[in-house]
């Protein structure tokens, strides 16, 4: 796998902040990075890295360029590592969780409602505090494992 941790350091040095947060340039690198460290290469993901970065390129020498275009690539490059390789960015499988938890506590909500109406708020809390421990211990699981970058 070519090595992007110095071309994208390259492309992205004359980003400002808030560009290099929107383009999220340290994820791809990060990616770029867990990606490289894996034992068999994988063609299809490699030349999506190459597409992606062809496209952060691109946005680096033309300011009227999409962002949209290059944003669409890296999502779907994150969802094929996921589904290929197991890794996931860090944070996203917490986020995964906590919307469970939502989903779970507007349940627990309604179980109170049915008791009284002032209730009803307790429930969404609970789900959330229950779907965010879960979904912690699942990430430093999976951090564990070397499947979080």
């Amino acid at each position: 796998m070519i090595d992007y941790n110095n071309k994208i350091n390259e492309v992205t040095y004359h980003f400002n902040v808030k560009k290099n947060k929107k383009l999220k340039t340290d994820l791809f690198l990060r990616l770029c990075k867990k990606v490289g460290e894996e034992k068999e290469e994988d063609t299809e993901i490699s030349a999506m890295i190459s597409e992606t970065f062809s496209l952060l390129a691109e946005i680096s020498h033309d300011e009227d360029a999409k962002t949209g275009t290059y944003k669409k690539s890296f999502r779907i490059l994150k969802k094929t590592v996921r589904k290929k390789l197991g890794y996931t960015a860090k944070g996203v499988i917490q986020e995964e969780y906590a919307g469970m938890g939502i989903a779970l506590g507007v349940a627990f909500g309604s179980i109170f409602f049915s008791m009284d109406s002032s209730y009803m708020a307790i429930g969404i809390p609970i789900g959330l505090a229950i779907g965010v421990s879960i979904g912690r211990n699942k990430e430093n699981d999976a951090e564990k494992a070397g499947k979080v970058y």
